[in-house]
């Protein structure tokens, strides 16, 4: 392990995963979580109880996803900081519970010069092709539209 992998790493056995879906074997896919076509879920990634993942999202790591989370189609989440000064360094995306973020949304992890953490609050609303930038802060119940 390289640190920034779950220590449960797995596919718990309620999960429901579309036979397309493809999970890094360094994820972590919790109870009724479901898995669309194509999902994609690479390593460090934290899928908590009932979070729905829809069709072609990609998710990159480290990220945690919190329980009762909706990701809707072609979302790219927990990518690296859009920064010129990134070298690769450890940073993580942690999003709270009960947070949707919708078609085609965008998230990047933090970087060192911001904290390394990007973080979303419980209860969060990202509509169609929000975009939140590494190193932001959102609190609880934060609406983005377009």
């Amino acid at each position: 392990m390289t640190g920034s992998e779950p220590e449960d790493a797995g596919i718990h056995p309620t999960a429901r995963l579309h036979p397309t879906a493809v999970v890094h074997p360094t994820a972590r896919v919790g109870p009724q979580v479901e898995l669309g076509p194509y999902v994609v879920v690479g390593p460090g990634v934290v899928l908590e109880p009932q979070t729905v993942v829809e069709a072609f999202a990609v998710l990159e790591g480290p990220t945690r996803v919190g329980a009762r989370c909706r990701i809707a189609t072609g979302a790219v989440v927990g990518g690296p900081p859009q920064d010129v000064h990134y070298q690769g360094e450890p940073t993580q995306l942690l999003i709270g519970e009960q947070v949707y973020l919708g078609p085609y949304t965008t998230v990047s992890r933090g970087t060192p010069k911001g904290g390394g953490v990007t973080r979303i609050g419980q209860g969060c609303v990202l509509e169609y092709g929000a975009h939140v930038g590494h190193d932001c802060q959102l609190g609880r119940e934060v609406r983005m539209e377009p």
